[in-house]
């Protein structure tokens, strides 16, 4: 699975469901019925793989990556985070600390919030007028910001209460 062209390739890059969604599944569901696996072995497969695709990827990082701040889903499977945690360790370079692997709960960020957080950033940077993409990830053309305001009725009144106007 690791020989798929898109970890190959270096970044800006983006992916999703169109790559890696039910086809992708199947297809290696499929290979794995006939090598005859167990459904703890395809698990484990597909969770090494993640594993090894997160941490593999750091290499195009400009900088050592020191600490890696894992959340979502798997942020709760204690393998994948060891098996990070370990891939890290493995590719320590000498002289540095190993990567670190945490929770986002760590840095004091509710599990259940962080999407709200994240727009919520999104919505000052769109009121500021300032980017909120990083090209060099996205193969944008450029900064852009990102969203747009739309004035309720009682925008007015709302810059008056907060003594904006």
């Amino acid at each position: 699975m690791l020989g798929h062209a898109y970890f190959a390739a270096a970044p800006p890059k983006t992916t999703g469901r169109e790559l890696f969604g039910q086809p992708f599944a199947e297809k290696y569901l499929r290979r794995a019925v006939e090598l005859t696996l167990s459904s703890p072995d395809i698990v484990a497969t597909f969770t090494e793989l993640t594993a090894r695709s997160i941490v593999d990827s750091l290499r195009f990082s400009p900088h050592p990556v020191r600490e890696l701040v894992v959340a979502g889903g798997g942020a709760n499977n204690p393998t994948l985070m060891k098996r990070l945690q370990q891939l890290g360790q493995a590719r320590a370079t000498p002289g540095l600390a190993a990567m670190q692997v945490v929770r986002h709960e760590s840095l004091g960020v509710d599990p259940k919030a962080k999407e709200a957080i994240a727009f919520g950033f999104l919505a000052v940077l769109c009121a500021m007028g300032l980017p909120g993409n990083v090209p060099s990830c996205t193969g944008a053309a450029g900064p852009r910001v990102l969203g747009k305001i739309c004035p309720g009725s009682n925008f007015g009144q709302l810059l008056l209460q907060n003594n904006a106007l």
